[in-house]
Protein backbone atom coordinates (compact mmCIF):
# COMPACT_ATOMS: atom_id res chain seq x y z
CA UNK A 1 0.00 0.00 0.00
CA UNK A 2 2.86 2.16 1.29
CA UNK A 3 4.29 1.48 -2.52
CA UNK A 4 1.96 2.46 -4.59
CA UNK A 5 1.15 5.51 -3.42
CA UNK A 6 4.48 6.63 -3.24
CA UNK A 7 4.56 5.75 -7.04
CA UNK A 8 1.29 7.63 -7.27
CA UNK A 9 2.90 10.66 -5.30
CA UNK A 10 5.95 10.37 -7.51
CA UNK A 11 3.88 10.29 -10.64
CA UNK A 12 1.82 13.08 -9.68
CA UNK A 13 5.38 15.65 -9.14
CA UNK A 14 6.63 14.56 -12.40
CA UNK A 15 3.92 14.98 -14.10
CA UNK A 16 2.80 18.18 -12.31
CA UNK A 17 6.51 19.36 -13.34
CA UNK A 18 6.41 18.38 -16.94
CA UNK A 19 3.30 20.91 -17.29
CA UNK A 20 4.44 23.52 -14.93
CA UNK A 21 7.75 23.35 -17.56
CA UNK A 22 5.74 22.89 -20.71
CA UNK A 23 3.13 26.57 -19.23
CA UNK A 24 6.21 29.07 -18.15
CA UNK A 25 8.22 27.47 -21.42
CA UNK A 26 5.45 29.06 -23.73
CA UNK A 27 5.25 32.06 -21.50
CA UNK A 28 8.59 33.18 -20.95
CA UNK A 29 10.64 31.52 -23.93
CA UNK A 30 12.95 29.98 -21.50
CA UNK A 31 13.66 26.64 -19.70
CA UNK A 32 15.50 26.87 -16.77
CA UNK A 33 15.63 23.28 -16.42
CA UNK A 34 12.72 20.14 -14.91
CA UNK A 35 14.06 19.77 -11.82
CA UNK A 36 13.22 23.58 -10.66
CA UNK A 37 9.83 22.24 -11.79
CA UNK A 38 9.65 19.85 -9.91
CA UNK A 39 10.55 21.35 -6.90
CA UNK A 40 8.48 24.44 -7.19
CA UNK A 41 5.37 21.48 -7.95
CA UNK A 42 6.78 19.84 -4.82
CA UNK A 43 6.77 22.99 -2.65
CA UNK A 44 3.09 24.26 -3.31
CA UNK A 45 1.66 20.67 -2.74
CA UNK A 46 3.22 21.17 0.64
CA UNK A 47 2.43 24.37 1.16
CA UNK A 48 -1.41 22.97 0.90
CA UNK A 49 -1.23 20.06 2.66
CA UNK A 50 0.92 22.14 5.92
CA UNK A 51 -1.90 25.05 5.61
CA UNK A 52 -4.90 22.50 5.96
CA UNK A 53 -6.92 23.25 2.34
CA UNK A 54 -7.17 19.81 2.06
CA UNK A 55 -9.62 19.96 5.22
CA UNK A 56 -11.29 22.89 3.97
CA UNK A 57 -11.85 21.20 0.15
CA UNK A 58 -12.95 18.11 2.30
CA UNK A 59 -15.82 20.38 4.17
CA UNK A 60 -17.05 21.76 0.62
CA UNK A 61 -17.12 19.18 -1.05
CA UNK A 62 -19.01 17.30 1.69
CA UNK A 63 -21.25 20.11 1.29
CA UNK A 64 -21.62 20.01 -2.38
CA UNK A 65 -22.82 16.17 -2.19
CA UNK A 66 -25.61 17.37 -0.70
CA UNK A 67 -26.78 19.43 -3.33
CA UNK A 68 -25.19 17.40 -6.25
CA UNK A 69 -27.82 14.55 -5.07
CA UNK A 70 -30.80 16.79 -4.60
CA UNK A 71 -29.81 17.48 -8.52
CA UNK A 72 -29.59 14.55 -9.20
CA UNK A 73 -33.07 13.51 -7.77
CA UNK A 74 -35.06 16.19 -8.88
CA UNK A 75 -33.84 15.25 -12.36
CA UNK A 76 -34.40 11.54 -12.14
CA UNK A 77 -37.91 12.12 -10.85
CA UNK A 78 -38.47 14.16 -13.80
CA UNK A 79 -37.17 11.66 -16.04
CA UNK A 80 -38.94 8.66 -14.43
CA UNK A 81 -41.56 9.84 -12.47
CA UNK A 82 -43.01 12.87 -13.76
CA UNK A 83 -42.82 12.00 -17.75
CA UNK A 84 -44.87 8.71 -17.12
CA UNK A 85 -47.54 10.55 -14.77
CA UNK A 86 -48.33 13.22 -17.67
CA UNK A 87 -46.41 15.91 -14.81
CA UNK A 88 -43.91 17.19 -17.83
CA UNK A 89 -44.05 17.09 -21.33
CA UNK A 90 -43.32 13.52 -22.73
CA UNK A 91 -40.59 14.16 -24.62
CA UNK A 92 -37.15 15.65 -23.15
CA UNK A 93 -37.62 19.12 -24.82
CA UNK A 94 -34.04 20.83 -25.95
CA UNK A 95 -35.07 24.06 -28.12
CA UNK A 96 -34.49 27.16 -25.96
CA UNK A 97 -37.84 28.69 -27.27
CA UNK A 98 -39.42 26.05 -25.26
CA UNK A 99 -37.93 26.14 -22.02
CA UNK A 100 -37.80 27.94 -19.27
CA UNK A 101 -34.53 29.90 -18.37
CA UNK A 102 -34.87 27.90 -14.52
CA UNK A 103 -37.10 25.25 -14.36
CA UNK A 104 -39.47 26.29 -11.33
CA UNK A 105 -40.35 22.48 -10.61
CA UNK A 106 -36.90 21.16 -10.90
CA UNK A 107 -35.33 24.32 -8.80
CA UNK A 108 -37.91 24.27 -6.03
CA UNK A 109 -37.48 20.29 -5.54
CA UNK A 110 -33.58 20.84 -5.64
CA UNK A 111 -33.56 24.17 -2.89
CA UNK A 112 -36.27 22.22 -0.48
CA UNK A 113 -34.42 19.29 -0.39
CA UNK A 114 -30.74 21.23 0.06
CA UNK A 115 -32.21 23.10 2.90
CA UNK A 116 -33.68 20.07 4.52
CA UNK A 117 -30.37 18.05 3.77
CA UNK A 118 -28.43 21.02 5.47
CA UNK A 119 -30.02 21.19 8.73
CA UNK A 120 -30.13 17.45 8.68
CA UNK A 121 -26.26 17.63 8.19
CA UNK A 122 -25.39 20.82 9.95
CA UNK A 123 -25.54 20.93 13.79
CA UNK A 124 -27.40 17.80 14.37
CA UNK A 125 -31.03 18.99 14.95
CA UNK A 126 -32.56 15.94 13.44
CA UNK A 127 -29.80 13.37 15.28
CA UNK A 128 -27.01 11.75 14.08
CA UNK A 129 -28.54 8.95 12.04
CA UNK A 130 -29.74 12.32 10.08
CA UNK A 131 -26.93 13.52 10.02
CA UNK A 132 -24.58 10.63 8.68
CA UNK A 133 -27.47 10.41 6.28
CA UNK A 134 -28.14 13.57 5.52
CA UNK A 135 -26.79 13.33 1.34
CA UNK A 136 -29.52 10.40 1.50
CA UNK A 137 -32.09 12.49 2.46
CA UNK A 138 -31.52 15.16 -0.22
CA UNK A 139 -31.47 12.76 -2.36
CA UNK A 140 -34.79 11.09 -1.56
CA UNK A 141 -36.45 14.07 -0.41
CA UNK A 142 -35.84 15.73 -4.34
CA UNK A 143 -36.98 12.54 -5.65
CA UNK A 144 -40.44 12.72 -3.59
CA UNK A 145 -40.59 16.94 -3.80
CA UNK A 146 -40.11 17.33 -7.57
CA UNK A 147 -43.60 15.12 -8.55
CA UNK A 148 -45.40 16.57 -5.42
CA UNK A 149 -44.62 20.16 -7.03
CA UNK A 150 -45.20 19.37 -10.52
CA UNK A 151 -48.83 18.30 -9.46
CA UNK A 152 -49.80 20.91 -7.40
CA UNK A 153 -48.84 23.86 -9.95
CA UNK A 154 -50.51 21.33 -12.25
CA UNK A 155 -48.07 20.57 -14.57
CA UNK A 156 -47.62 24.12 -16.63
CA UNK A 157 -44.37 25.25 -14.79
CA UNK A 158 -42.26 22.94 -16.87
CA UNK A 159 -42.67 24.34 -20.10
CA UNK A 160 -43.40 27.65 -21.00
CA UNK A 161 -44.08 27.16 -24.86
CA UNK A 162 -45.97 24.02 -26.22
CA UNK A 163 -44.21 22.27 -29.25
CA UNK A 164 -46.16 23.21 -32.23
CA UNK A 165 -48.64 21.01 -33.56
CA UNK A 166 -48.22 19.13 -37.28
CA UNK A 167 -49.58 21.68 -40.03
CA UNK A 168 -51.97 19.67 -42.03
CA UNK A 169 -49.36 18.24 -44.79
CA UNK A 170 -46.37 18.47 -43.22
CA UNK A 171 -44.15 15.57 -43.47
CA UNK A 172 -44.65 12.42 -40.88
CA UNK A 173 -42.06 9.67 -40.41
CA UNK A 174 -42.17 6.96 -42.73
CA UNK A 175 -43.78 9.22 -45.85
CA UNK A 176 -42.43 10.63 -48.99
CA UNK A 177 -42.04 14.25 -48.69
CA UNK A 178 -43.25 16.14 -51.99
CA UNK A 179 -41.30 19.25 -53.43
CA UNK A 180 -43.53 22.58 -53.48
CA UNK A 181 -44.42 23.31 -57.13
CA UNK A 182 -43.00 26.74 -57.91
CA UNK A 183 -42.93 29.32 -60.62
CA UNK A 184 -39.59 29.05 -62.42
CA UNK A 185 -40.13 31.38 -64.88
CA UNK A 186 -40.03 34.25 -62.02
CA UNK A 187 -36.91 32.54 -60.11
CA UNK A 188 -33.97 34.20 -61.29
CA UNK A 189 -30.87 32.36 -63.30
CA UNK A 190 -27.79 31.75 -62.15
Amino acid sequence: MILSQLKINVTNAYAGSIAWSNFFSRLTHSHPGRVVWLVFNVAIALMLMELGVFGALEHILGLYSHVALAWIGALTADLVVNKPLGLSPRGIEFRRAHLYDINPVGMAAMGGAVVIAFVAHGGGLMGETAEALSAFIALFSAFAMAPLIAWATGGGSTSPAPCPRRRVGSTRPGRPVRARSANTASMPRT
